[in-house]
């Protein structure tokens, strides 16, 4: 028995505007909550959450996610955008920077690939 994995991308995108945090790329609650997590999770690690509009998106948009398996993914890529956190420092990981996180590629200024299990589930021991 084994698991295959899936890609997911977690792309971090800032802008000027009122203060908000959105997920997005059908999410279930768990990962909707991964908000709190998150925000909680930086100021934790005494890195400064941005004050602006911040849409992260799940792609690809069609896979249900769910879980809090995402949390991670979306912590580093918020660091990333905001430019709280060097990108080349994770190059070897298995959280791997696409070309976006150089800001290179449209408006997407944070891209981090993520595998996910089928079913969006982790298993657990």
């Amino acid at each position: 028995m084994g698991i295959t994995a899936r890609r997911v991308e977690v792309e971090a995108h800032l802008v000027d505007g009122v203060p908000s945090f959105v997920v997005v790329g059908l999410a279930d609650r768990a990962v909707q909550e991964a908000r709190q997590r998150v925000r909680s999770g930086i100021t934790s690690a005494e890195y400064r959450f941005p004050g602006t509009r911040l849409t992260v998106n799940l792609a690809p948009a069609q896979e249900r996610k769910e879980g809090s398996g995402f949390d991670l993914a979306i912590a580093l890529a918020v660091l990333a955008v905001s430019r709280q956190a060097p990108v080349d420092a994770w190059l070897g990981s298995p959280l791997r920077p696409s070309s976006a996180s150089t800001g290179a590629c449209g408006p997407c200024a944070a891209r981090w690939r993520w595998p996910r299990p089928p079913g969006g589930r982790a298993s657990r021991r």
